[in-house]
């Protein structure tokens, strides 16, 4: 009995240390992230072998509705993988291409059933906060610093070893403007952080900007201008504001626009939710952050083609002023996304098979509007730039249904009030579904992993505030 409580104890400081890599990480590497996920299981199960009534009482193994629905998503898509696999030709390959494509990422669920055992328990909750904070602040700083760096931060190792030779694989930033400063002039580059793609990088932003919004705005409308800019607090409130600017301007030179919209749509439900629960006729002091912050906008917006043609091209891009290349592109891959579910409505093409598949519609297409051609042989085919269609082409009407389910429950699920330490990042998951009308970010290991891992804290705290006592509602800080 000794024996066994001894090695509970140190898997379960194993599996610890395998979410904090995994929370932290994921600014930084995706792979580091993952290796943190997988320890973080191992030691969930080796401290279950061990001392199972110990271990259930630490990190109880629960269930949410949301969880189930994604569940049955992959589920699905498994199915029809399965079905399309028996109809193909060479079944082995078809069924080995598809478990290596979209399927795969189930692996990457557990993490939100991990933090949600977790963070059942107000310790398990308060260490997955601190760890999300420090995730936050380094996806902050990474962006930064690549605002400034010409290199991509993430190849600079590989550079160091081969000479700063660039290639293919290891290209330079993207460059948006360049700020004379005398004889030292100031290159700006769009940020991306450690990631390899902007896209990628908005998709992590716009989980935290929802909560460092909501995190800035309460303590100022709640608290009296005095206490707030004089106080004690004070300089923990002006950290809040350098950081809420710093990721709105982060935001707004990676051009990240199905992102922004995700995070400035699920910042507004925040809001309406704080005024309706929290906040009451105090909201009326917003006004002031919103006129300033579209006064703001518009002088970065006017200033912007004096500063540099290619920043004057991201901005007017940013407000749809100026349309890019991409977005002709997108509206043709929906059609042929749309083309696909309609050939296959209930199964689908299969998960790994919509690019073969797309192209082939290409094909059929162009030979019948060739002034198309050179339009779809530009385009991006690997996905459908579309959440939702991409399911509906690949699962069917079922997997569309299911994912449907899982946006539905989690947005019923953000409604739920929990304690305020959590009401503030409980909005940032919402960004997902929206973001996903305009490009693939369900189907993103590098984004869906921190979704798993914000959705699986809210969901834990979910279960255990549902398993109180009702009490009388008591006053607010």
């Amino acid at each position: 009995m000794q024996t066994g409580s001894i090695a509970s104890h140190w898997t379960m400081r194993l599996s610890a240390f395998g979410g904090a890599l995994m929370i932290v990480a994921f600014p930084l590497s995706v792979s580091l992230s993952q290796a943190g996920l997988g320890l973080a299981l191992i030691g969930w199960i080796l401290a279950r072998i061990w001392n199972r009534t110990a271990c259930q009482q630490r990190l109880p193994l629960r269930m949410h509705p949301f969880f189930w629905s994604a569940l049955a998503v992959y589920l699905i898509l498994f199915a029809t993988l399965l079905v399309n696999a028996l109809l193909a030709e060479e079944r082995i390959a078809f069924l080995a291409r598809g478990l290596r494509a979209e399927v795969k990422d189930i692996i990457l669920l557990p993490a939100g059933f991990w933090v949600m055992a977790w963070s059942s328990k107000p310790e398990g909750r308060k260490q997955i906060l601190r760890w999300l904070e420090w995730s936050v602040w380094l996806l902050l700083l990474t962006g930064f610093l690549a605002i400034w760096s010409r290199y991509r931060i993430s190849k600079i190792p590989w550079l160091l070893l081969h000479d700063w030779q660039v290639g293919p694989s290891v290209r330079f930033q993207h460059h948006l403007a360049t700020i004379p400063l005398g004889s030292f002039p100031l290159n700006v580059y769009m940020p991306i952080g450690m990631m390899n793609t902007h896209l990628t990088y908005a998709g992590l932003l716009m989980f935290a900007w929802p909560w460092l919004l909501l995190r800035t705005l309460h303590p100022w409308i709640r608290q009296d201008w005095r206490e707030y800019w004089l106080g004690p607090q004070r300089y923990a409130h002006y950290w809040h504001w350098f950081g809420l600017v710093l990721a709105s301007l982060l935001f707004i030179l990676n051009n990240g626009r199905s992102a922004l919209l995700g995070a400035l749509l699920s910042g507004v439900v925040g809001v309406l939710y704080f005024i309706k629960v929290h906040w009451g006729r105090s909201a009326l002091k917003l006004l002031l952050p919103a006129i300033l912050s579209v006064i703001l906008l518009t002088a970065f917006g006017s200033l912007a083609p004096l500063i540099h043609p290619r920043m004057a091209r991201a901005v007017n891009a940013l407000f749809s002023a100026e349309k890019k290349h991409t977005d002709h592109q997108r509206t043709l891959v929906w059609n042929g996304s749309l083309e696909l579910s309609r050939q296959s409505p209930l199964i689908g093409v299969g998960s790994g098979h919509f690019e073969d598949r797309l192209k082939e519609h290409i094909i059929t297409y162009s030979s019948q509007h060739p002034h198309l051609w050179p339009w779809y042989n530009l385009a991006q085919r690997g996905h459908a730039h579309n959440d939702y269609l991409h399911l509906l082409a690949i699962g069917g009407l079922f997997a569309l249904a299911a994912y449907l389910i899982l946006a539905g429950v989690l947005f019923q699920s953000s409604l739920i009030k929990l304690p305020l330490e959590l009401e503030t990042w409980k909005f940032g998951p919402l960004a997902l579904l929206v973001a996903g009308f305009l490009q693939c970010y369900f189907l993103d290991d590098e984004v869906i992993l921190p979704f798993w891992i914000y959705v699986g804290l809210c969901c834990g705290a979910a279960i255990t505030e549902s398993a109180r006592p009702q009490k009388s509602a008591p006053g607010e800080q």
